[in-house]
Parts: structure tokens; sequence; C-alpha cells
């Protein structure tokens, strides 16, 4: 009697051996760990001569027939889905909903950042809040991110100048207050 896994990558199955007419053997299927995906026993199939207790339980036991025979355990492998969770980081508006994408599938692009803060723009995507992880950019089009779960993604911003507040230290009035933009002169 041989024993054999379908996929073969999906999971094992206990060895197959040399079995006298009438004898039993106990055969348990285990599923394998794959990145993404989730792998799951769906059901045994018996070729030639023998039989088997059950085709739909795991473990199952099979009976050895006056011939050959090789029993199959059938495996699913099912790509997990897995979320972004995109993180305003200090944003003063806006919002967004998680994005759902599946392991393996063709790439996708991220949804457009909709968060807002006051003074900044918008600059990139990153895995860590201080923008010491991996980045991406807004709608860029991504694959395989994590293998299951929720994934955070943190906005990054780039000041767009420095607020500039006056005091006219009680002689007069003082210049409304208004944004240096960077790299240009400030102007009273």
């Amino acid at each position: 009697m041989t024993t054999q896994a379908s996929p073969q990558d999906a999971g094992t199955v206990t060895a197959g051996e040399t079995l006298n007419y009438g004898t039993t053997k106990e055969l348990t299927a285990t599923p394998s760990s794959i990145t993404g995906y989730t792998n799951t026993f769906a059901n045994w199939i018996l070729s030639g001569s023998g039989s088997l207790s059950s085709t739909t339980t795991n473990p199952t036991t099979f009976t050895m027939g006056a011939g050959n025979a090789t029993v199959t355990a059938n495996f699913t492998s099912t790509p997990n889905k897995y979320y972004i969770k995109f993180n305003g980081n200090g944003s003063t508006g806006g919002s967004m909903a998680n994005q759902e994408f599946t392991y393996d599938e063709p790439s996708k692009a991220l949804t457009l950042c909709a968060f807002v803060r006051s003074n900044y723009n918008f600059h990139h995507w990153n895995t860590r809040a201080d923008d010491t992880g991996e980045s991406y950019d807004d709608g860029e089009a991504v694959q395989n991110l994590a293998s299951s779960g929720t994934l955070n993604l943190y906005a990054i911003w780039e000041l767009q100048g420095f607020p500039v507040t006056y005091s006219a230290n009680g002689h007069g009035t003082a210049p409304a207050a208004q944004v240096k933009p960077l790299g240009q002169n400030l102007i009273l």
C-alpha cells in the first residue's frame, strides 16, 4: 500500500508499507504550513484493492485487499486574506477604511491617502510610525505585504513650513500669524 498527498506540498500522510491481506493501518493526514495559505484536509481517495473506514474523517483506517492500493489524502489550499489598516499618525482630519487583500493575488494599488494634517503634506506610507520600516508611495501597486492578519501603515508627513506668531510686546499691534514656507524668506 502506498500513500500520497494532493497537492503534494499541502500536507503529509502516514507512510505506506507492505501489508498482508486483511491487515489494517490507521492513516493520518496532516496539513502543512505554507506562507500565505491555509491548508485543510478534504478527503481520502482509494485506488486499487482494499477499503477505508471513512473517506471524510481524519484519521481513517485502511484495510488491505488482495492487490495493490494507493491512498491519497486530498487537501484544500486557500490563500489567506489580510488587511491594511491606515493610521493618520498625527492627522488632524480625514478617515480611511481598512483595505482587503488576498495573498498571491495580482498587485493592487494602495488606497490614496484621505488624511490631512495642518501645515503638513502627506509624503508616503511606512510600516512604522517613526518612518524606520518599509515605505510605500501613495497608490503604489503592492502584493503580499502580509501573509494574514492586519498590517498597519502609518502616514508620514512633511512639514509645509513653520508657523510664525508675533508679539508687539505691548507696543502697538503685532503682524498677523503666518506660515513660513520651507526654503522661502519670511516676509513681514
